[in-house]
C-alpha cells in the first residue's frame, strides 16, 4: 500500500509539468526541440567553458576549441555535461602533456650523460662541432623541429652533427667563406669560456704539474687564436 500511495503522490505531480515526447526517428530537426528542453543553449557560442590551467607553452588552439563546442551543440549537450566534458578531457591532455614533457626530460638527461661518457674531456668540444653543423646546414624550420620535438638532443643524432661539424673545423682553413669564419670565432671564444667555468680545465691550465697541463694548454692557445686572430693573448 505504501509503494502504491508514493506512485500515486508521484503521478499526481506530474500532472502540468512539461512533457518531453522522445522522437522515433534519429532525425536532428526531431530532436532538436527536446535537447533544447533539456537544457541544452541556443547556440553553440553561448557554451560557457572552463578555464583549465595547462603547462606552460601549451595554447588552447581557438578554432578547435569552437569545433568542439559545435559539436557538443550538435550532439544536444546541455551546459553541464558541455562544461563537465570539456574540463575533464582538458585536465587529461594537460597531464599526459606533463607526462610526456618529463619522459623526454629523463631521456635527454640521459643522452647527455652517455654523450659525457662517452666524449670525455671532448664532450664541450664535440657539442661545439655539432652545434657549428647544425648552423651551417639547418635551416630555421629544421632547428626549430630539432628543439620542440627533442631531436636536438638525441645522441645519434648530436654525435652524426659533432662529425659533420669536426670535418667543417677542417676545412676552414682552407675555406672562402666569411660566415666560416664567424663561427669558427664563435666556437672558440665558447671555447674559452668553457675552460674558464670547468674548474679542472682551470686548474689544469694553471698548474704546470698537472698531467692535463699541455692539452688544455694547446686548446686554450688555438682557441685564442681563432677568436682574437692577429691579437696576443696570455
Amino acid at each position: 500500500m505504501d509503494s502504491l500511495a508514493k506512485s500515486y503522490v508521484h503521478a499526481q505531480s506530474m500532472i502540468g509539468a512539461d512533457k518531453i515526447v522522445l522522437p522515433k526517428e534519429d532525425d536532428p530537426k526531431l530532436w532538436d526541440p527536446v535537447f533544447d528542453k533539456l537544457g541544452r543553449p541556443k547556440t553553440a557560442a553561448e557554451y560557457k567553458l572552463p578555464e583549465v590551467k595547462l603547462p606552460e607553452g601549451v595554447v588552447i588552439n581557438g578554432d578547435r576549441r569552437d569545433a568542439y563546442m559545435k559539436h557538443m551543440h550538435e550532439m544536444g549537450l546541455t551546459q553541464k555535461q558541455a562544461s563537465g566534458l570539456y574540463g575533464h578531457f582538458m585536465e587529461d591532455q594537460a597531464k599526459q602533456f606533463e607526462s610526456l614533457a618529463g619522459r623526454r626530460t629523463e631521456e635527454t638527461n640521459a643522452g647527455i650523460e652517455s654523450l659525457k661518457t662517452e666524449w670525455g674531456d671532448k664532450f664541450t668540444e664535440q657539442v661545439n662541432h655539432a652545434v657549428l653543423a647544425v648552423k651551417k646546414f639547418g635551416s630555421d624550420e629544421a632547428r626549430a623541429l630539432l628543439d620542440s620535438t627533442g631531436l636536438g638532443n638525441h645522441p645519434a643524432l648530436v654525435r652524426m652533427f659533432a662529425n659533420v661539424g669536426a670535418g667543417l673545423g677542417e676545412d676552414r682553413a682552407g675555406g672562402d667563406g666569411a660566415g666560416d669564419f664567424t663561427t669558427g670565432q664563435e666556437q672558440a671564444v665558447n671555447t674559452i669560456k668553457d675552460i674558464k667555468e670547468n674548474k679542472d680545465d682551470w686548474k689544469a691550465l694553471n698548474d704546470r704539474a698537472d698531467p692535463r697541463h699541455k692539452a688544455i694548454l694547446s686548446k686554450w692557445t688555438e682557441a685564442h687564436q681563432k677568436a682574437y686572430p692577429g691579437k696576443q693573448k696570455d
